[in-house]
């Protein structure tokens, strides 16, 4: 069994049994000089530590990690870390009887057919104990990403169980870590507390949700490789019923579940073979960032805002928001790409011409704001090399580049 490795510059394995002297993670490519503490791995530990509620796995284990290797005076030396974690609440009596039984919706028939020997003992390396090690592992990363890319969030959370979905009416990111379920909808936690009570009573089970949102993520981080297939295969790769199991992103999560389900953050970028999910993660940050806005600003200010040609229409009700700020006014428009279908685009690549015939004649205001995706890298930041001064000239507007859409919002008002 050789599949229990992740990653290429940042290397994990993990390895040992649910019901072994111990369970941890090997991990290669971590940066010298990054600060690394036991207590810090510990805090991740903490949250995902088994039999806090009777909503998880009753095994009681105090997850303490040690740090065997590679961290020298709370700084990784660049070489492989090793830390473990011992098992202490292990009760292979309890599996007893099944020694001789397959379970359904398990990993053991598998492991069986495909190696000939299992070890019945709570699942050995397809427990959802195997997970714990990820989470150390996990806690590493976090270090090397706080140092490296400080403003770089993550964040999960429970947006369904069974057929009960949050209302997104209630999002609360403060209410994540306060309830057994780590949802932000309160009252949503309530009612599936209840649900699984007569889920558990009827000695039956149900699926759920889990969302997880990455902002400020740089351009370019990591290795070249698929994002969906790393998260698929590592998500594959613990003790979930791959039957039942749906992993899924952006495109995905408009044609498994519902299109108004997908929550994003700053994603602006659209690529050609995700579009949609694109849009959805760029009309969800918008909305989020008109929120609560100011009920006039102290100048009287007109400012113009171009985007891909399919979400002009949506993106009226957010722009709608703005204007009804006192002294200010938002005009939207939209341009086509000739450089990419129209019907997947969220923005695409211009050049200067396409941007001064689509908005020649129109009324642009004192300032205009171009979204940083709709144009190329480098000094010369059209397609054509035009400047942008020499697109100021040509519209006699000033231009503004814009870079998600929190930052539409503070550009526009003048707060950056």
């Amino acid at each position: 069994m050789s599949i229990n490795t992740f990653g290429h510059l940042f290397r994990v394995t993990t390895w040992g049994e649910s019901h072994g002297e111990a369970i941890g993670a090997t991990i290669d490519g971590c940066p010298p000089g990054i600060e690394i503490t036991q207590n810090y791995i510990q805090h991740f530990m903490e949250k995902r530590r088994p039999g806090q509620s009777k909503y998880t796995t009753q095994r009681r284990e105090m997850d303490l990690v040690e740090i065997l290797s590679g961290v020298f005076e709370n700084k990784s030396t660049g070489t492989p870390i090793q830390l473990l974690i011992k098992n202490t609440d292990q009760r292979s009596k309890d599996y007893s009887e099944i020694e001789n039984t397959f379970r359904p919706g398990h990993a053991d028939i598998t492991y069986w057919q495909k190696y000939g020997i299992r070890d019945y003992r709570g699942g050995g390396r397809s427990s959802a104990r195997e997970t714990a090690s990820r989470v150390a592992a996990g806690g590493v990363a976090r270090a090397v990403l706080s140092e490296l890319m400080p403003d770089l969030q993550i964040q999960a959370y429970l947006t369904q169980i069974g057929p009960d979905k949050i209302d997104k009416i209630n999002f609360d990111w403060k209410e994540i870590e306060q309830n057994d379920f780590w949802s932000p909808d309160k009252k949503a936690a309530e009612r599936w507390a209840k649900y699984l009570d007569k889920i558990r009573k009827s000695h039956n089970s149900t699926g759920a949700v889990i969302e997880v949102q990455a902002a400020n993520v740089p351009a370019g981080l990591g290795a070249r490789d698929s994002l969906r297939l790393e998260m698929g295969y590592s998500l594959y790769g613990n003790d979930l019923d791959e039957n039942h199991t749906t992993f899924e992103s952006g495109l995905g999560w408009i044609t498994k579940l519902d299109k108004d389900n997908f929550v994003g953050r700053d994603a602006l970028i659209a690529q050609k073979e995700n579009g949609v999910g694109s849009i959805r993660s760029f009309l969800r940050a918008m909305d989020e960032a008109t929120r609560d806005l100011p009920t006039k600003i102290d100048q009287k200010k007109t400012c113009s805002w171009v985007v891909g040609k399919l979400v002009e229409n949506e993106l009226q009700k957010p722009c709608k928001r703005i204007n009804k700020i006192n002294n200010f006014e938002l005009h939207l428009y939209g341009l086509p790409s000739p450089y990419w279908g129209q019907e997947q685009i969220v923005t695409g690549l211009l050049t200067g011409q396409d941007l001064i015939k689509g908005l020649r004649g129109k009324e642009l205001g004192d300032e205009l704001l171009i979204p940083s995706v709709m144009l190329r890298q480098g000094e010369k930041i059209f397609l054509d090399d035009m400047t942008l001064q020499e697109i100021s000239l040509s519209l006699n507007v000033s231009v503004r580049i814009v870079h998600d859409a929190q930052d539409i919002v503070n550009k526009a008002l003048g707060k950056a």
